[in-house]
């Protein structure tokens, strides 16, 4: 049995070919807890050193990471005539590409880069500006800085729907993106998406930071029994056997 988080991700597992008499949909309970208890901390660690959160005079921007197979301007190309997986842009693009937004609309900020636990930290490069103060971090806990960030900024991580979750004004940057956009919170249309750099500079430059966006309402996926949804599975399944 698999628990989809909501019609939309069940309508998405059957058109992947999984049987529909083995979907239920159930909600999540990790999306759940982000509004039910939105101060209990993640799971993620806080060992390394970052800049203090408190009584801060610039706009703090996060930047969510993940591990995406990286490849030459050739491999690119190659990617898009072979339709294969690879998503037109790789993490080190992505980070490079924030970073000169922000410094061609002089943005001042701090920006905390948030990369994948399984990431090799010896290949993300010190990014040095006069105008951003650029941290890179890989535990610390998440949900702390969503609650303290001005914007986050990520690619199509599921973390980007628990900034939302929080109120935070979040957006997923893919430029160049080849294949279907594996975002969920761009594919339930919470948060602003973008394949063009400058659309994306448009946009930022747009804003009226800070501001907080709360959803009006709660979503299917953070249903507040989406715990005991899933119990209520496994327990029939037990049974069932």
């Amino acid at each position: 049995m698999v628990c989809c988080p909501d019609e939309q991700a069940r309508a998405e597992a059957i058109e992947d070919g999984l049987p529909t008499d083995r979907l239920c949909v159930t909600g999540s309970p990790l999306f759940a807890s982000v509004l039910s208890k939105p101060d209990i901390e993640d799971n993620q660690g806080t060992g390394q050193a970052t800049p203090s959160l408190a009584n801060r005079e610039q706009l703090l921007v996060i930047f969510i990471s993940e591990v995406i197979q990286s490849s030459s301007a050739e491999e690119k190309k190659a990617s898009r005539l072979k339709g294969d997986d690879a998503p037109g842009y790789d993490e080190h693009e992505v980070r490079r590409i924030l970073l000169d937004c922000l410094e061609d609309l002089k943005i001042s900020c701090t920006v905390i880069e948030k990369v994948h636990p399984s990431s090799r930290e010896e290949s993300y490069q010190v990014l040095n500006s006069k105008v951003i103060d650029w941290h890179t971090v890989r535990e610390i806990n998440r949900r702390n800085l969503f609650k303290c960030a001005d914007l986050v900024v990520g690619m199509r991580s599921a973390a980007l729907l628990e900034a939302k979750l929080l109120g935070v004004p979040v957006v997923s940057l893919q430029p160049g993106l080849v294949g279907p956009n594996r975002c969920t919170a761009a594919r339930k249309e919470l948060i602003p998406f973008f394949s063009c750099v400058d659309s994306f500079k448009t946009w930022l430059q747009s804003q009226s930071f800070p501001y907080r966006a709360h959803l009006k309402t709660r979503p299917d996926f953070a249903c507040e029994k989406a715990a005991s949804n899933v119990m209520s599975v496994v327990r029939n399944l037990v049974i069932t056997r």
